[in-house]
């Protein structure tokens, strides 16, 4: 008798009709939900950009976790300041990030945040208010914050636009210094949801082989194994890590230059508990990549400012490879492989391919850089 296996499920992939009648129901029942609160909308933030937003729907898509609106200016006396607000709420169907979380931030762990900033950095940063929490059966699920107005310091997935400054990378830094002395059991307990990563497995497991190979393939032969190399290498520190709170998400699409020169910081509900305090970083490292020299310069000012914690070079390139450097030269070098192999096949997107062709020999670079400890990872060298 022949053995029988179980037919492996296949997952449905959803189609460009379905996913807009979803969001279309998804637009609506926000807006229900926001009329409930005595709202309205009058745009829609995605991806760094702002789209048109009323009772007819919106040109903009739901693809993350999160309904981002700035509410209408008629509906601010129901908010109760003279603020403009913006009215964030949580999709039921996306789970990894919590409303909750964000909340505690502002309420809870933000006050120990400030104190624990330098004077300087702390008048150089601002935050929004927390105006109002909406819950829905005992829990946060929708929250209204004070709308800040400033310029995004880049534009998600798209690169760095270069309006940071040496300021902004030390407020930025020592911000999530502050962030990782939050205790990770008041996070838990404020927010049971959150997730608890082991980065010494789940590096190893984002550098997949397809990625190490494209490696070898485009920088030459040896530097795979390097690859390989970086990960191994980070494993015995990450794992003598204790675990601490880590911000996930402080990049270039959640910060933003106010008029004062101020550098605003938001977006606080992918908080996480880890053990490599080198991935907090990386994101905006990494999205740095059409100004080679800034990115140099926050990479240096990293290191620096984290040679208290044992193996933090090692942690830090680690997860800047596999999370980020990897990630973006396989999108990147793929586009331009593919390109290659079939000049009409960008035709119609000549933006993403230029970008492309512009990412991917400075990814390349990086990477490099990163591999043979060149560049900013070269070590200082001692006077004589």
């Amino acid at each position: 008798m022949s053995e029988t296996h179980p037919i492996p499920e296949v997952k449905r992939v959803e189609s460009e009709q379905e996913k807009a009648e979803r969001h279309a129901r998804e637009l609506a029942d926000f807006f229900q939900e926001m009329q409930e609160h005595g709202l309205a909308p009058e745009a829609m933030y995605q991806h760094g950009k702002t789209y048109a937003a009323n009772e007819n729907g919106t040109v903009g898509t739901l693809d993350r976790p999160f309904g981002v609106f700035r509410v209408a200016e008629e509906h601010q006396r129901v908010v109760g300041s003279k603020e403009r607000a913006i009215y964030k709420t949580q999709m039921e169907s996306k789970t990894g990030a919590g409303i909750d979380r964000e909340v505690a931030f502002y309420q809870k762990f933000l006050p120990q945040v400030q104190a624990a900033l330098s004077p300087e950095v702390r008048e150089g940063l601002a935050f929004p208010k927390l105006l109002k929490v909406f819950e829905k059966e005992g829990k946060a699920k929708a929250i209204l914050l004070s709308e800040l107005q400033g310029d995004l310091l880049g534009v998600h997935d798209f690169g760095y636009e270069g309006k940071a400054t040496t300021a902004d990378f030390q407020r930025i830094i020592e911000l999530v210094r502050a962030v990782q002395k939050i205790s990770p059991a008041e996070l838990q307990a404020a927010s049971p949801s959150t997730k608890s990563i082991d980065h010494a497995n789940s590096e190893a497991e984002w550098l997949s082989q397809d990625k190490v190979d494209l490696i070898g393939k485009q920088l030459g032969e040896g530097y795979d194994t390097k690859s390989l190399q970086v990960i191994t290498e980070a494993e015995k520190s990450i794992r003598q890590q204790p675990e601490r709170v880590l911000s996930e998400d402080v990049f270039q699409t959640n910060l933003m230059v106010l008029p004062d020169g101020r550098t605003a910081s938001f977006d606080w509900e992918r908080l996480e508990i880890g053990t490599n305090p080198g991935h907090d970083y990386a994101k905006f490292a990494s999205r740095m990549w059409t100004e080679p020299e800034k990115q140099r310069e926050f990479i240096r000012m990293t290191l620096a400012a984290n040679q208290d914690t044992p193996g933090f070079k090692a942690m830090f390139k680690s997860n800047l490879l596999a999370t980020e450097y990897s990630h973006l030269f396989r999108h990147y070098a793929g586009i331009v492989e593919r390109a290659e192999a079939d000049p009409s096949r960008y035709a119609n997107r000549p933006q993403l391919l230029a970008e492309a062709e512009q990412a991917a020999p400075a990814l390349k670079q990086a990477i490099a850089e990163l591999l043979d400890d060149t560049g900013p990872w070269a070590e200082e060298k001692l006077p004589e």
